[in-house]
C-alpha cells in the first residue's frame, strides 16, 4: 500500500515509535500481507530498497508499533497484517546525483505502485470525437507516462479503457436542418459513460465541445471526469493571458470556454460566422484522414486573425485542430489535448 497524501503520513508516523520521520517522507509503503508471509514481505521490501536506489532515493524500514491504531487509519482487514514499512525519501545529507534525470521520486512511486499492488487508477476514455484526436491524445498520455515513471515493460502506463463513440453527440433535427440552439445531448453518449465508469475510476473525454455536458456524464457514469476545460483554464491562468482567442467551428453560445473565461475576468474573441464554417471543413477533414495544405492553411488564416485582434493567448477549442498544423504548435498556441494528457497520468498516478 503506496501512501503519498501528507495528512495520512503525519498521522500514521504516530502509529510508530521511531517513526517521526515517516511525516516527511516523500511517500510509505505499508506493507499489508496475511500472518505467515514475513519473508515474502522481507524480499519485497528488499528489492524495493534495490529500485529505489537506482533513482537515488534512500529508503528506511521502519515498524509501526500501534498495530491497532495503523489499521484503523489504513483501513486493513483483521486478517492482515500492517506494522512493517518503508520509508523512502532524498537523505538530509546532501544525496548522489539520480542516475536517471526527471523527477526520480515521482517515477519510483510510479513504478512501485505497478509492481507490488497496481495502486494506479484507472482512466476511463471517452473518445471517438474524432478518432485520430482520441488516438493523439493517448499517445500523448503514454509519453506522459514515460516523462513521469520507470518504465518497467508496459507495466508503468496508465490503465485506459477506451471508448469510441462512433455517433454524434447530440440529437440533431430530424428534417436535416441545422439547429438555431444547442441540440440535445444523445442518450447513447450517456450509456457509454455509464459502461465506462463501470471499469474506470474517472474519465476524461477527448473533445472539448462535448464538455458542455460535464456534469450529465458525470452522473451517468457515477465517476468524476478530468477536465479538458479546467487543464485549459489552469493554463491560461500560468500564463498569464489576458484575451483569448477561440479558434472553434462552434458559435460562442455553445463553446465550453467563454463562461469560464469570464468567471475568471478574463476577455475573449471569437471568429466571424465565415470563418467558423470553414473551420468546420477543416474538423472534417481531419476526421476523414484526407485533410492537407488547404486545410492547413484556412486554419492558419483563422489564428492570424485572431492575432491582429491581439489575442495573446489562442485555444485550439477542437481536437482536431492541431492535428491540421505542421511542425511545433507556435508559443501562443493551447492546445487542450496536450495538457489533459499531462493532467490525467498525473492524476491515475496520484
Amino acid at each position: 500500500m503506496v501512501v503519498s497524501e501528507r495528512q495520512q503520513l503525519q498521522r500514521l508516523s504516530t502509529a510508530g515509535s521511531y517513526a517521526a520521520h515517516m511525516a516527511t517522507s516523500a511517500f510509505t509503503v505499508v506493507l499489508v500481507a496475511p500472518a505467515g508471509y514475513e519473508f515474502d514481505l522481507g524480499q519485497a521490501a528488499a528489492y524495493m530498497q534495490l529500485a529505489a536506489v537506482e533513482h537515488g532515493v534512500g529508503s528506511c524500514v521502519t515498524v509501526l508499533h500501534d498495530h491497532a491504531a495503523a489499521r484503523v487509519m489504513l483501513d486493513v482487514p483483521e486478517d492482515l497484517t500492517c506494522c512493517w514499512t518503508i520509508t523512502f525519501g532524498y537523505s538530509a545529507e546532501a544525496p548522489p546525483p539520480p542516475k536517471k534525470g526527471g523527477r526520480p521520486t515521482a517515477r519510483c512511486v510510479g513504478a512501485l505502485r505497478a509492481v507490488y499492488g497496481g495502486a494506479m487508477k484507472t482512466i476511463g476514455v471517452l473518445g471517438g470525437l474524432g478518432p485520430q484526436a482520441t488516438i493523439d491524445f493517448e499517445q500523448r498520455l503514454h509519453r506522459v507516462a514515460q516523462r513521469l515513471t520507470s518504465q518497467q515493460g508496459d507495466t508503468v502506463y496508465p490503465p485506459l479503457v477506451s471508448w469510441f463513440f462512433r455517433e454524434l453527440p447530440v440529437l440533431m433535427p430530424v428534417d436535416g436542418s441545422s439547429p438555431s440552439e444547442l441540440p440535445p445531448v444523445n442518450p447513447r453518449l450517456l450509456e457509454a459513460a455509464q459502461a465506462l465508469g463501470s471499469h474506470a475510476d474517472f474519465l476524461v473525454i477527448t473533445s472539448n465541445g462535448v464538455h458542455i455536458w460535464q456534469t450529465e456524464i458525470e452522473a451517468a457514469a457515477g465517476k468524476p471526469v478530468v477536465s479538458m476545460v479546467d487543464a485549459v483554464v489552469a493554463e491560461v491562468q500560468r500564463r498569464g493571458c489576458r484575451l483569448l482567442g477561440l479558434v472553434d467551428f462552434r458559435p460562442a453560445a455553445w463553446s465550453v470556454y467563454p463562461p469560464r473565461l469570464e468567471q475568471l475576468g478574463l476577455s475573449w474573441v471569437e471568429l466571424s460566422a465565415l470563418y467558423r464554417d470553414s473551420l468546420a471543413e477543416v474538423m472534417r477533414a481531419v476526421n476523414t484522414g484526407r485533410n492537407s495544405y488547404a486545410e492547413e492553411a484556412q486554419l492558419r488564416l483563422a489564428i492570424s486573425i485572431l492575432r491582429m485582434h491581439h489575442a495573446d493567448g489562442i485555444i485550439l477549442a477542437c481536437t482536431e485542430f492541431p492535428l491540421a498544423l505542421s511542425g511545433a504548435l507556435d508559443p501562443d498556441l493551447i492546445n487542450p489535448a496536450e495538457l489533459l494528457a499531462e493532467t490525467a497520468a498525473r492524476a491515475a498516478l496520484d
